[in-house]
């Protein structure tokens, strides 16, 4: 019956407790815009480098930073700025720690785009690079809030060097990163949804777990919307008793009052909107795109990421996917029909329906000894794979029957540890290590 509590079994000699239902705060509605013109180029998911981004029209300092990717732990290039979009915008999406401007091309507005990102106090560093010292310039651009400059052409050990002076002086100004940052990053509302082409691959798990940990350790608001039948909220050990699906009687009067009425909190300071309570197997299972792209801007001024879990896609329902600022394709290397039909799905959403530098493929449940390496996966998906999280079925079995996430009960463990590379990815942020000896109880009051 709906809202009837699963028997779980005890643990350390109690049953696990109920989280009542947390009222959300009221925001202003976001001034940042999602990002929808394509980006020239986005790099692999690498959560321990710097994170840069670029403005410039050099080939030669194209070529010169794109090589510093390769470096593990120097730089990351995580996307070229389109000139004719939003800069503010473009930097919400992409969430770097720096952002290198070319000054000598008048047509990119350097010193007038730095402006603009201090004025919106974000939490990246402006470094504006020249083909020669100018001192009015320089003096110019200093005003209008840049931390260094270089001079062309770039060398990697100048770059670095610079990279390194002001990243120090911009993690002093803004600690929490992007994840607790300036004016405009507090209200924009990252949108990432996850999907797979086949059931069975640890893709509720991983949802999961990777909204505890955003909202635990990110400091940012976030919400979980599962599209499946009430699945998250098992893995959660909650009880919702609204489905999500009442709401698409309100129509166009969908709002902020409306939505407060589904979310259900968790102790991490996820809010989870479940869209159905439990498998309805008497009627077809829909997905409403129009619908999810109305809640999505409605819940934009609650929150800074939203995580939306999908179910099977087809048809009509695939233009949901299009909503998305970035889309998690899940999969695991286990066996080949699980790999033939995400090769399938991902060549048919690339087909009209998401960009490809919005797509990232997570290998899921990843172990060698019984299944295919991850370059077997690339070779066979003809795509390379932007993050590995591996399999450990004593302690995801353990975090399923417990409803406890083992991002919290576990999180020294490889599997939690390739959740937190995933997380720190996505968001940008900073994650400390796990403390020593800390145990998953610690969010339901205990230690």
């Amino acid at each position: 019956m709906p809202g009837e509590r699963l028997h779980r079994p005890a643990c350390c000699g109690c049953s696990p407790p109920v989280v009542p239902p947390r009222l959300m705060s009221r925001r202003e509605p976001p001034s940042v815009s999602r990002l929808w013109s394509r980006l020239l180029r986005m790099t692999d998911l690498t959560p321990n480098a710097v994170r840069m981004a670029v403005l410039d029209n050099d080939q030669d300092s194209y070529a010169l930073l794109d090589g510093l990717t390769v470096q593990p732990g120097q730089a990351q290039l995580v996307g070229f700025l389109d000139p004719d979009g939003d800069v503010c915008d473009q930097l919400a999406r992409l969430r770097p720690d720096i952002v290198l401007l070319d000054g000598d091309d008048l047509a990119l507005a350097a010193i007038e785009k730095t402006e603009q990102i201090t004025l919106a106090n974000l939490p990246v560093a402006c470094v504006l690079l020249w083909s020669k010292e100018d001192t009015r310039q320089i003096r110019h651009a200093m005003r209008a809030g840049a931390e260094d400059f270089l001079i062309k052409p770039l060398e990697a050990e100048q770059v670095g060097a610079v990279c390194s002076e002001v990243l120090a002086m911009i993690r002093e100004r803004f600690p929490l990163g992007w994840g607790g940052g300036g004016s405009r990053a507090g209200h924009y509302c990252q949108v990432t949804g996850l999907i797979c082409a086949k059931s069975g691959v640890g893709k509720t798990t991983l949802a999961t777990n990777l909204a505890v940990l955003i909202a635990a350790e990110t400091d940012r608001r976030t919400a979980l919307i599962d599209l499946q039948p009430g699945y998250a909220s098992v893995l959660l050990n909650l009880q919702p008793s609204r489905p999500l699906a009442d709401a698409l009687q309100f129509g166009e009067g969908l709002d902020q009052e409306v939505l407060r009425a589904f979310a259900l909190g968790h102790a991490s300071g996820a809010d989870l909107y479940t869209w159905q309570l439990q498998p309805d197997f008497r009627e077809p299972y829909e997905v409403h795109p129009d619908f999810l792209q109305a809640m999505l801007q409605v819940l934009a001024a609650e929150y800074d990421h939203a995580l939306v879990l999908f179910p099977r896609l087809a048809g009509e329902s695939l233009r949901a996917l299009a909503i998305m600022d970035d889309v998690l394709v899940v999969t695991t290397g286990s066996d080949l029909l699980t790999l033939r039909d995400t090769r399938i799905f991902l060549d048919t959403i690339e087909d009209g329906y998401v960009d490809k530098e919005n797509i990232r493929i997570i290998l899921n449940r990843y172990e060698r000894a019984h299944g295919f390496s991850q370059e077997d996966v690339e070779r066979t998906l003809r795509r390379k794979v932007a993050a590995v999280v591996p399999n450990d079925y004593e302690v995801s079995s353990a975090s399923i029957n417990l409803g406890i996430p083992f991002v919290t009960q576990h999180p020294r463990a490889g599997l939690a540890q390739g959740v937190r590379n995933v997380a720190a990815a996505l968001t940008g942020a900073t994650l400390a290590d796990p403390e020593e000896g800390r145990r998953g109880f610690a969010f339901f009051g205990k230690k």
